[in-house]
């Protein structure tokens, strides 16, 4: 049974450890009901293999049953990543390597409905993270570019924000000593860099948890893991055109 993520300052970031309480996390999570509205498919995870043992994170998926795509790649996923950095990732991934159906749904819904999507995310994570102090919505865009099929990719370019930034003054920020400051700019980039891709690019919209998130060392990390991908839907329907 999965127990929570263990490291923190005391018990440092380890591999196999980390891919451990991943698979723990994701078996558990495979069977929430919550999550079967999104399409899950209990059948199967994403990566048919996990592999990196010299790297600094550990990552695995799940996959949508409604999403009608021969491999995980080719359509939004659900993703979590244990990072040596200090934080576990949650997050709807969209490929680089989605069907031409779902890059045409993302580019034709335009800019100023792609922002406002994005935004009701970010103001419905920041209600849903609410008790899990020091969790923060948060953006994941990221290229690559690979030496030989099968290798570990070559960051290119990695732009990570908290999502609050392209919120209002006032939207959002209930947590005590908050300072984000609206900076909506880099949601704008998001959207610019996805619609004009010429690269291995990816996005990814979630939240981001670290070590030091008392609620990520509990079983209840799961439903907030849960809720992160919960409020997301609405990015997922718009991909898959529906």
């Amino acid at each position: 049974r999965f127990s929570g993520i263990p490291f923190d300052a005391d018990h440092p970031y380890e591999y196999r450890e980390a891919k451990r309480v991943l698979q723990l996390a994701l078996d558990e999570l495979l069977q929430n009901k919550h999550l079967r509205r999104l399409g899950i498919d209990p059948s199967q995870r994403g990566r048919p293999k996990i592999t990196g043992k010299a790297s600094s994170s550990v990552w695995d998926c799940l996959t949508l049953k409604n999403a009608v795509a021969k491999k995980f790649t080719e359509a939004p996923h659900l993703t979590m990543s244990i990072r040596q950095r200090g934080h576990v990732l949650v997050m709807v991934t969209i490929p680089n390597g989605v069907r031409t159906s779902i890059r045409r749904n993302m580019i034709h819904m335009g800019q100023r409905r792609f922002c406002d999507i994005i935004l009701g995310i970010a103001t419905d994570l920041t209600k849903r993270l609410k008790k899990a102090k020091e969790a923060k919505p948060w953006m994941d865009v990221v290229q690559r570019h690979f030496l030989t099929q099968g290798s570990n990719g070559i960051e290119d370019a990695r732009l990570e924000y908290d999502l609050r930034t392209a919120l209002g003054r006032n939207e959002g920020r209930k947590k005590a000593g908050d300072r984000v400051k609206n900076q909506p700019e880099w949601l704008d980039a998001t959207y610019e860099a996805w619609s004009k891709k010429r690269s291995n690019l990816q996005i990814g919209v979630g939240a981001i948890f670290p070590f030091n998130c008392a609620v990520l060392h509990t079983r209840e990390a799961l439903r907030y893991f849960a809720e992160t991908w919960l409020a997301c839907e609405t990015l997922i329907g718009a991909a898959l055109g529906r």
